[in-house]
This record gives structure tokens, sequence and C-alpha cells, in this order.
């Protein structure tokens, strides 16, 4: 299911949340635009409909998530930040930390 909507100004990957009237909050992830609406992906069981007249809010930087993938060596990261920014599509490297979770979080843990 998407969630089509008239805005916020966002980006490709970006989180955001739809308030639903009776409130509850909803977690989306921005999958792309189509005919001036933004569409976004629930990350959460929606439980019933999004309706129209709902609001969708665009997420700080805080709801970023890192992956874990132990294939995705440092090297292989360093080389697609220089090559990024040679091309001027990034203004400074990344930090291979900030890309691969280096480590498993709290909620893994037994």
């Amino acid at each position: 299911m998407l969630v089509a909507s008239k805005g916020p100004a966002v980006a490709l990957g970006d989180f955001c949340e739809v308030i639903t009237s009776s409130g509850r909050r909803i977690r989306t992830q921005v999958t792309g635009f189509r005919n001036g609406h933004v569409l976004s992906m629930p990350l959460e069981d929606i439980d019933g409909m999004v309706v129209d007249g709902d609001s969708l809010y665009v997420l700080d930087d805080t709801y970023q998530y890192s992956v874990y993938d132990a294939v995705i060596t440092r090297e292989a990261i360093d080389g697609l930040m220089k090559f990024a920014k040679s091309f001027g599509l990034i203004d400074d490297v990344v930090p291979y930390e900030a890309v691969v979770a280096t480590e498993l979080t709290p909620l893994w843990k037994e």
C-alpha cells in the first residue's frame, strides 16, 4: 500500500509521519513521486485506511537508519564516497559508521 499526498517538500527516502483524524501516528518512508504527489510507504501496520484530510509531516534526520551487512567493507564505502564526491553528488565524505551499522542495536539482542 502507498500513501499519496500533496507535499510536504521531501526527498526520496525521507521519513514522514501521517497523523490520522483519530490522532494515530503512522511512520512512512518516501518511495517516489507521481503527478505532483509524494508517494510514501507505511513502515508499520495501518489497521484501517489513511483517509483524505489526514496530515503528513516530514520527520527530522534522527529517523535515519544504518544497515548492517558484514559483506560491505570499509574500502567499498570509501570508494563509493570518493566517487560521489568527485562528481559533485555529495559535499563531503560520509563516515563508514553512518552508512553501515557497525554493531547490532539493543532491539536485536536477547
